[in-house]
This record gives C-alpha cells, sequence and structure tokens, in this order.
C-alpha cells in the first residue's frame, strides 16, 4: 500500500464530512484512511459509520500494530475492520479519549500500513480530485515521474477561512535552510512522510499542543542529512484557519520557543531570530553584487 491517510477529529461532524468525501473523491486509489475520533458527541461516529462499512477497532487493538516481534516488525492487527463496498478503499478508525491532536496523530501512525502517512485533519480538504494521482503517478498527467523514493514529499498549502475562502498560500521551498525550516515551509497538509521515518526518529511530542509537527520537521530535516527532501509545486489541500494554531499566539510562541531551547543555545538564537524575521538575508550571498561589495 502507497499511503495511509490519517484524519484527526473530534466534535467537528460537518469539517469530517467534507474531509471523507474528500478523500473519497480522489482519482488515485493506492491508500487506505484512517480515523482517530477523540470520543465525539456531536454525530462524528455516525458519519463515519456511513461510510466505513466496519465497526471501530477496539480501544486496545492499536497498541498491537508494529510492535516487534521476534526481532521484526509485526504489522499484524487483531479484528482489524475491512470495508467491504468494492466502491470504497479501506477505512479503519478508532474512537476514544486522547490527550490532544498529538497522541490522536501518533494512534494514528501505529495503525498506518502505507508506505507514507499523511495528515488531512478534519475540516480540511484536497485541492482537487486529481492531487494524489499527480505525486504518486505523475506519467498521468505527462509529467516527469520521481528518479528515487525521497523521505518526505511536500508541496504547497492554501490556507482557507471558516467561510472556505482563500486567504493565502504557503508554498513549500525547494532545499530548504534551517531559516526556511523556522518559518516553516513544511506543512503537514502538504508533505507526505514516509512510515520508516517514525521508526527511525521518533513521533510527536503528545505533551505539545499546536507545534509538534514544527518540532519533528525540525529536529529530523535540520539534523540529518541523510533524510531526502522533494518539493513539488502542487496545490495539496486546502487548510482552515479556525483551529487552536492560528487563535492561540501566545501559546504558538512559548511552544516554539521551548523548541528553540531544546536545540539551539541562546548565543546562537540571536543570529538565527534574526535571519527568521528577515528571510531574504539568508541568500544574500547568492548575489555576485553583495558578494563583491562584502569583499
Amino acid at each position: 500500500m502507497k499511503l495511509s491517510i490519517i484524519t484527526i477529529t473530534y466534535n467537528n461532524a460537518e469539517g469530517l464530512l467534507r474531509t471523507i468525501q474528500s478523500v473519497q473523491s480522489q482519482t488515485f486509489r493506492d491508500f487506505e484512511h484512517i480515523i482517530v475520533d477523540g470520543g465525539s458527541t456531536d454525530g462524528s461516529v455516525e458519519i463515519i459509520r456511513q461510510y466505513a462499512d466496519n465497526e471501530a477497532i477496539r480501544p486496545e487493538g492499536y497498541k498491537a500494530i508494529r510492535q516487534e516481534k521476534n526481532g521484526k516488525a509485526d504489522d499484524t492487527l487483531p479484528n482489524r475492520p475491512i470495508a467491504s463496498s468494492p466502491n470504497r478503499h479501506e477505512i479503519c478508525w478508532i474512537s476514544e479519549k486522547d490527550r490532544g491532536v498529538y497522541d490522536a496523530q501518533n494512534k494514528g501512525i501505529r495503525l498506518a500500513h502505507g508506505e507514507y502517512c499523511y495528515f488531512l485533519n478534519a475540516g480540511d480538504t484536497f485541492c482537487n480530485e486529481h492531487v494524489l494521482e499527480l505525486i504518486f503517478e505523475p506519467l498521468t498527467f505527462n509529467l516527469s515521474p520521481l528518479t528515487s523514493t525521497p523521505d518526505i514529499l511536500y508541496g504547497n498549502e492554501i490556507i482557507v477561512d471558516g467561510n472556505g475562502q482563500r486567504i493565502g498560500i504557503a508554498r513549500g521551498v525547494e532545499n530548504p535552510t534551517f531559516v526556511d525550516l523556522y518559518n516553516s515551509c513544511m506543512k503537514h497538509q502538504a508533505s507526505f512522510i514516509h512510515r520508516s521515518l517514525f521508526d527511525k526518529y521518533g513521533m510527536y511530542d503528545a505533551d505539545m499542543r499546536i507545534c509538534s509537527d514544527f518540532d519533528w520537521f525540525f529536529r529530523v530535516i535540520a539534523f540529518y542529512d541523510e533524510v531526502t527532501l522533494q518539493y513539488i509545486d502542487v496545490d495539496i489541500a486546502y487548510f482552515e484557519n479556525t483551529g487552536l494554531s492560528y487563535h492561540s499566539p501566545e501559546l504558538c510562541a512559548k511552544e516554539r520557543q521551548h523548541i528553540l531551547d531544546r536545540y539551539m543555545s541562546k548565543r546562537m538564537q540571536r543570529d538565527y531570530l534574526l535571519l527568521g524575521r528577515y528571510p531574504r538575508l539568508s541568500r544574500v550571498g547568492d548575489n555576485r553584487m553583495v558578494k563583491l561589495l562584502l569583499r
């Protein structure tokens, strides 16, 4: 299986329905859809049942995923439900209380059987029905296929408000620098992460509420040259800016500072934060005139 799409949801039935329908509409079909519900009471579970054709995994079921057995990863899952309708791809789901978004995402990763993991949370949708086909079957559109299998494939994220109106775009950056990572050049809803990276470098810090994805990208990409990246200039998903990260700037700033303190001394942070505020400064060395003036 090529891809595991992981959807996190809690009491967002309307948004969850949009997300499921967007996933169902994809022309590329080599994926599973994993829905991790935090114990919703607003009808979300009933919506999942309409599409899943199965019952939820038992609360203890996901714990069996990828545990070591005789020195090798055991991918079996007791009583794993399989969608029975020939017109639907496989859906598995769980509904139970969790400790927050990143705890739920870690549960989804443990359930994943795809080569890549992709996170499309309730309320977010693909930009069109061909997104996955553009990424994984580019020859269909007379585009050049990838020459290798990168660890992280990423594109662009379109930011929309609660009414679905476009308000901005977060473009990926080819060959990102340290400063690009600080400026969040990779967005969860625009990134396809090889499943093996979570085994090798760990999952998300479930104690964080907003910035654990930033922490993971920062930790894995900034310090390990062997992690391969591939930017594709494709608009991947619409991201609703109605969540906690957009409406809790103080908490976001606090968690990002905690991440910087985790990886960098205060002495190094001064120049780093300066470049973060003025990202073009990090690229002045590419200009011949600037090089001459500096000399």
